[in-house]
């Protein structure tokens, strides 16, 4: 990678940001959400409403399709590391417009699987193994470039326009993500009664495809110095930061992620990410038999769950959006452990009233601290220069993690008949991370 020669387009072309009468970080705000958004198909819940006829297609167990999504999302999160430098050596534009031509070339894939399945068969491959082996394919493709590429692109994006405003926009941009992806099972399985599910896949690659990759092209910036726009500075910036009370003003320098990835306070905010998307995917992927088993409750009441922790996370994603700023980080990340862990110790008595709140209450506000600290830690602990390659290595735990959570809650269930053995041993684990989490200090005031 070292030896790549791109030539980036000029962040003037076709129109100068710096010309602009207002901040333009309010245009990559928007456009970057909007760019999220669109990688709805390659997450559980956008792919939820085509679960069922992609195993009638296929005639495929669910067990076999849910074996191939968890090894497809694991083999993403080992590449997404490598996006992440990719981003940074050839800039947003050029990653956005790659990453969204291929997300749609995914998609387009997936909407003709009989075919591609046909060819592998033609080749050597038995029947079982060559519809296995394409879905492996196909989610890993989806979820290295929806969920790894363009999410890294847009995360680094956005959070190198800004300084001043960090917290309210990842605040304001988990709150949009969290009510769209929470929304998106409705509307698409609405396209697919419509339309069928393989049109409404076609659609889909459409406009990601074309829609979504001009979008790129036109509005998609690097930096603000690289359009020549003076940064707005905030705490990150000044003797208001947050991260440590001792004197002295903060050492301004950009870390690579070679150089982040030796601070103690990287790993210490990445293990109390993946830990929250573990337990988090872990038990939304399984709500229906949780609540079922722990909680005796009927269907539609387990789902209708997440519909309070939605409310928390709303929340808990504004407060700390608009005060966030002035909060130091270690706290933040006691404050999502220690909420993660009422969540389970609210599974624990899940058929009790104060078990049930303590889930819905807990899991909210972890969820909306983990929107918060997905973002803001890495530019203000270590710059915005190498900000893509952090992201990439956050990212990649964070998937692996996550395709983890769900598959360990359900051995948890097939070996020992409940839950309780999965969430006894995230409950270990909880209090011990929110303990440590309060030594994540920034280093660019410790290296001084």
């Amino acid at each position: 990678m070292s030896n790549l020669k791109v030539r980036r387009i000029s962040p003037r072309f076709p129109f100068d940001p710096s010309r602009l009468s207002f901040f333009y970080g309010w245009v990559i705000a928007v456009v970057g959400t909007m760019s999220m958004i669109a990688t709805i198909p390659a997450t559980p819940p956008g792919f939820a409403p085509f679960v069922d006829p992609v195993m009638d297609e296929l005639e495929i167990s669910r067990a076999g399709l849910t074996a191939a999504f968890t090894m497809g999302t694991i083999g993403a999160g080992f590449l997404v590391p490598f996006a992440g430098f990719f981003i940074d050596r050839v800039g947003v534009r050029l990653a956005g417009i790659l990453s969204f031509l291929s997300f749609a070339l995914s998609m387009a894939v997936l909407s003709d699987p009989l075919f591609y399945t046909g060819v592998l068969e033609w080749i050597g491959f038995s029947e079982g193994s060559a519809r296995f082996f394409f879905l492996f394919v196909v989610f890993l493709m989806l979820r290295f470039w929806g969920l790894g590429m363009l999410m890294t692109t847009c995360r680094s994006m956005i959070f190198r326009w800004f300084v001043k405003w960090r917290s309210l926009i990842a605040g304001v941009n988990g709150l949009i993500l969290s009510l769209s992806f929470s929304s998106a099972p409705v509307l698409l399985n609405g396209m697919v009664v419509l339309w069928g599910w393989k049109e409404t896949w076609w659609i889909l690659g459409g406009i990601v495809g074309v829609g979504f990759a001009v979008l790129s092209f036109l509005f998609f910036r690097d930096s603000p110095e690289a359009c020549g726009i003076a940064v707005r500075r905030g705490v990150e910036e000044g003797s208001l930061d947050p991260e440590d009370s001792s004197k002295g003003q903060l050492l301004h320098r950009d870390y690579t992620a070679s150089e982040a990835a030796r601070t103690a306070a990287f790993w210490l905010m990445v293990a109390g990410l993946a830990l929250n998307s573990f337990i988090g995917t872990g038990t939304s992927f399984h709500i229906v038999s949780v609540g079922s088993e722990l909680g005796g409750m009927p269907r539609d009441e387990a789902l209708n769950l997440l519909l309070y922790v939605g409310g928390f996370n709303i929340i808990t994603s504004l407060l700390l959006g608009f005060f966030g700023e002035r909060i130091r980080l270690s706290y933040q990340l006691f404050f999502m452990m220690a909420c993660q862990g009422l969540s389970l110790v609210g599974l624990l008595n899940f058929r009790t009233e104060w078990g049930f709140w303590s889930f819905a209450v807990g899991s909210g506000f972890a969820w909306g601290a983990f929107g918060i600290l997905m973002n803001v830690p890495w530019p203000r602990f270590f710059g915005r220069k190498h900000l893509g390659s952090i992201n990439g290595i956050v990212t990649g735990v964070i998937v692996v993690f996550s395709s983890l959570g769900p598959y360990a809650f359900g051995l948890s269930f097939d070996t020992t008949g409940s839950y309780q053995t999965a969430v006894w041993a995230c409950l270990c684990l909880t209090p011990l991370l929110a303990l440590l989490g309060l030594f994540a200090r920034n280093p660019r005031r410790l290296s001084q």
